[in-house]
């Protein structure tokens, strides 16, 4: 199961890419080395190789060079892989917090991680390769936010697709102009679709909640179908794991949201369901069908059947138990003796890296436990000077660089850490078994 946010810009080629990745080179032929159309009518390849490199020469009037697009750089803005001014010193080169010199960081970004130089990474990273995959292991892709956005942060619109599209870099917006815009897109988004085309010549600014937004919510038609689906568990005395990208928590995207229009239907919208009120709301008692405000959290406390929830979105490793009843100490013991448990795993983009192993296991004692094991990807923890253009050596460079990034939750200067604690991590989690 992935639980979200594997591609942005709702791109064809984005998409393609993870379903060849996840199914692997076993489900082709890696010999013919060529590429699956991403028209619909070619959706069956002959190969599953994975070419990265999706920008064309040459485009934007700009001259053949034979080299690899290797990366956005420049302006003092972002990592630069390829070298790094002397230090001591200011370093042009890099942005805020991506030095290799860490008393340069802690200037500028108030971090203390230092990042080295990979020369190179940026045309390594966009060399062809043949995915491993999971052969004829079946998996399942779970819709993010980020999915169904542009750069996964906003809706599509006029301004943003001849960004998106367009020839002109991303950089800085005055901020008299950025808050104007803003203030514009929640009252007249049409209005700031214009002024932003307007001012594509000279700068650019850059869920799943069908109005948009990075939170998410249900609407009525899917809440009624999901309530049809746990009843039918029930009857049929099943354990049930649900899988979505949002936790309870974020799940409370109102609408409309204050993104424009852009793709997403017109109003009027139907009402939508959150994820809960808040952990310490009760549901009805006695449970029943509800119209909204019935929110998730209740939903699944009225089927015995549901024993997981398994999320993503946080980016972080967190276990929660939601009991039926919160009076007889079920959640300050850490058994969700009445209810079911909340899993979310950390992101594949950001420190950790980590997957999670889930096993459910029928204790024989009327209780259930499900085990959950937290995977690191397999390439080596020290990636030496990077070099080779193998999937596991840049596997390695992006683990250490997610670990140095300057906005990393990776427990340093008081941040808090995406690995979460050890009760979030390899944990045996206990729910009475509802058959």
């Amino acid at each position: 199961m992935t639980t979200g946010d594997n591609t942005d810009n709702t791109q064809c080629n984005e998409t393609r890419w993870v379903v060849d990745i996840l199914d692997g080179e076993a489900n082709g032929d890696p010999g013919s080395g060529q590429l699956r159309n991403c028209a619909p009518e070619g959706l069956r390849p002959t190969a599953r190789r994975v070419d990265p490199n999706s920008g064309i020469e040459g485009s934007c009037a700009t001259a053949p060079v034979g080299r690899l697009y290797d990366g956005v750089r420049g302006g003092g803005e972002y990592y630069e892989p390829d070298s790094s001014a002397p230090m001591p010193g200011a370093d042009a080169e890099d942005g805020p917090g991506y030095s290799p010199d860490q008393a340069e960081n802690e200037r500028e970004a108030q971090r203390t991680n230092s990042v080295r130089d990979f020369p190179g990474l940026f045309e390594r990273m966009n060399e062809p390769f043949l995915p491993t995959g999971f052969g004829d292991v079946p998996w399942y892709g779970i819709f993010g936010n980020h999915d169904g956005l542009v750069q996964g942060n906003q809706n599509r619109n006029a301004a943003i697709d001849a960004i998106a599209q367009g020839c002109v870099k991303v950089t800085g917006l005055p901020p008299a102009e950025l808050q104007a815009i803003l203030r514009l897109f929640r009252t007249d988004p049409r209005a700031a679709n214009e002024l932003l085309l307007d001012a594509i010549a000279r700068v650019v600014l850059d869920s799943v909640a069908d109005a948009g937004g990075d939170r998410g919510n249900l609407d009525e038609t899917q809440f009624r179908w999901l309530d049809d689906q746990l009843t039918a568990a029930d009857t049929a005395g099943e354990l049930t794991f649900a899988f979505a990208h949002h936790t309870l928590e974020t799940m409370n995207q109102e609408q409309p949201s204050a993104f424009p229009a852009g793709d997403n239907p017109p109003p009027p919208y139907e009402p939508v369901h959150f994820g809960e009120a808040s952990r310490q709301q009760p549901c009805p008692v006695p449970a029943a069908p509800a119209a909204p405000p019935e929110t998730l959290k209740c939903l699944f406390l009225r089927h015995p059947t549901v024993v997981g929830y398994v999320v993503g979105h946080e980016h972080s490793n967190r276990v929660r138990p939601v009991p039926r009843s919160g009076v007889d100490g079920d959640e300050a013991s850490g058994r969700a003796a009445g209810g079911f448990w909340q899993v979310v795993t950390a992101a594949h983009i950001d420190w950790p890296q980590q997957s999670r192993l889930l096993d459910l296991v029928d204790n024989g004692d009327g209780t259930l436990s499900i085990w959950g094991t937290i995977l690191d990807h397999a390439a080596p923890l020290n990636p030496g000077n990077g070099g080779g253009s193998s999937v596991t050596p840049i596997a390695s460079v992006s683990r250490e660089l997610a670990f140095n990034d300057p906005d990393a939750d990776n427990g340093e200067d008081g941040r808090p850490d995406a690995r979460g604690g050890a009760e979030d991590r390899n944990v045996e989690l206990v729910v009475r078994d509802p058959r």
